[in-house]
C-alpha cells in the first residue's frame, strides 16, 4: 500500500524575504507527473534505518537526528554540499533486495502524491558499487522492484532513467553505458548524465552518448546549467544529442543559448526547491521558471529528491503559485510540456493526457 501523504515545510532566508510555504493541498488531487526524481533522493528515512540497522552497516555516527541532517538539506548551499547527502544515503543500498524494496517504496510514495506518470533515475554502478553486486545486477533490482510497483499500483506509470556519475571517470561510464543500452526497451526508457557539470563537462562524455543518440534507442536527458552556465546546456545539446535538461537554469545567461532550447523544443526539468538548496537559483523569488514559461519553452515543475528537500510535488506547485503567481492554466501547461517530453510510447502519452483531460472537465 502507499505510504501516508506527508505534508513538508520549506524555508529560505535571502535578501527578499523570508519565504515560508505550507502546503495548503489545493492541489493534491491533481493528478501530476515528475520526470525528474532521484531514487535515492526519495527513500523513506524510516526504511533506510531500518536497513542500515538490519545488514550492522558502520555508520558516521548512531546519533538519528545527526543522521538525519546529514542526509537532508534546509535553505540555501551549493551542489557540492547538496551531493554529499548522497555518501550517506546510499549506504542503504547493500543487496539487490533492498534495492527492489526501495524502489518499490519510492513509488508507492508517488502514488500517494498523486502522480500518475513518474520517471525514476538512478546510477546503477554506483547502486552496485555499494551493494557489492553487477551494475546488471542493480539495473535487474531496480527493473523488479518497478515491475512489482506495476502489478500493485495500476493507477501510476513508471519508467526508469539510468545514470552515468561523472564522477566514476569516462573510462567507467563507457562501459556502464554500454550494459545499460543492453536492458533499451527491456525496462529502462532513458539515459542521464549525473553529477558536478563544473568539474566533469559534457564535452568530455561526447563519445558515450553520441553513438546512443544516433540509435534512438533510449531518451537522453542531461543535468546541465545547474552548477555551470550557458556553455554547459549547449553542449548537453549540440554535443550529447539531449531532448530534455535537467535544471537548465543557468541557459537565462546566454540569449542565444535560450534559442536554441526554443527551436529545438528542448524541454526543462526545474525542481525549484533543489534549485535553491543546491545554489543554481539564488532565491526562489528569482528562480527563472516563470520567465522561461512565459517565453513559451518547454518548462516541467519536478522534485529532484524529495526526501533530501523534504518536500513533495504538491509543495513544489504551492511554491510556483505563491512565489510566481502562476494560474492554473500555466500549471496545466507545464503538465501538457511534461507529457509530450516523456520517454514513453505514444499511446502510453494518449493515456496520460486521457487521465489530465479527464481531471480538467470534472
Amino acid at each position: 500500500m502507499p505510504g501516508p501523504t506527508r505534508t513538508f515545510s520549506a524555508e529560505f532566508n535571502d535578501k527578499y524575504m523570508t519565504i515560508r510555504i505550507n502546503p495548503t493541498g489545493e492541489f493534491q488531487n491533481w493528478p501530476k507527473i515528475d520526470l525528474h526524481r532521484h531514487l535515492p533522493g526519495a527513500i523513506r528515512l524510516e526504511t533506510w534505518w531500518d536497513i542500515v540497522n538490519q545488514h550492522q552497516v558502520p555508520l558516521p555516527t548512531q546519533d538519528r537526528a545527526e543522521l538525519h541532517r546529514q542526509m537532508t538539506v534546509r535553505g540555501q548551499g551549493d551542489l557540492k554540499a547538496f551531493l554529499r547527502c548522497f555518501s550517506v544515503i546510499n549506504l542503504c543500498f547493500v543487496d539487490a533486495a533492498a534495492i527492489q524494496r526501495l524502489t518499490y517504496e519510492a513509488i508507492a510514495d508517488a502514488v500517494a502524491e498523486n502522480i500518475i506518470y513518474l520517471e525514476l533515475r538512478f546510477s546503477p554502478t554506483r547502486m552496485a558499487q555499494n551493494a557489492r553486486i553487477s551494475t546488471a545486477e542493480a539495473l535487474e533490482a531496480v527493473i523488479a522492484g518497478r515491475d512489482r510497483a506495476a502489478r500493485d499500483f495500476g493507477q501510476i506509470q513508471v519508467e526508469l532513467i539510468a545514470g552515468l556519475s561523472r564522477g566514476l571517470g569516462v573510462p567507467t561510464c563507457a562501459v556502464e553505458a554500454e550494459i545499460i543500452t543492453t536492458y533499451a526497451g527491456r525496462g529502462i526508457a532513458g539515459i542521464d548524465l549525473l553529477g558536478n557539470e563544473a568539474d566533469f563537462p559534457a564535452a568530455w562524455f561526447a563519445p558515450i552518448f553520441q553513438p546512443i543518440a544516433r540509435r534512438g534507442q533510449l531518451g537522453i536527458t542531461i543535468h546541465a546549467g545547474e552548477a555551470a552556465g550557458a556553455d554547459s546546456v549547449r553542449a548537453a545539446v549540440e554535443l550529447l544529442g539531449a531532448t530534455r535538461i535537467g535544471h537548465g537554469l543557468r541557459a537565462e545567461e546566454a540569449p542565444d543559448v535560450v534559442a536554441l532550447l526554443k527551436a529545438r523544443n528542448i524541454t526543462l526539468e526545474m525542481c525549484p526547491t533543489s534549485n535553491v538548496q543546491t545554489g543554481a537559483a539564488a532565491s526562489l523569488a528569482s528562480h527563472p521558471l516563470p520567465r522561461f514559461l512565459r517565453n513559451g519553452l518547454s518548462v516541467t515543475i519536478n522534485t529532484d529528491d524529495p526526501q533530501v528537500s523534504q518536500i513533495d510535488l504538491n509543495h513544489e506547485y504551492e511554491v510556483s503559485t505563491a512565489m510566481w503567481g502562476l494560474t492554473g492554466p500555466e500549471l496545466r501547461q507545464t503538465l501538457d510540456y511534461a507529457v509530450e517530453a516523456a520517454f514513453c510510447t505514444a499511446p502510453q502519452k494518449q493515456t496520460i493526457k486521457n487521465k489530465l483531460t479527464r481531471s480538467r472537465n470534472q
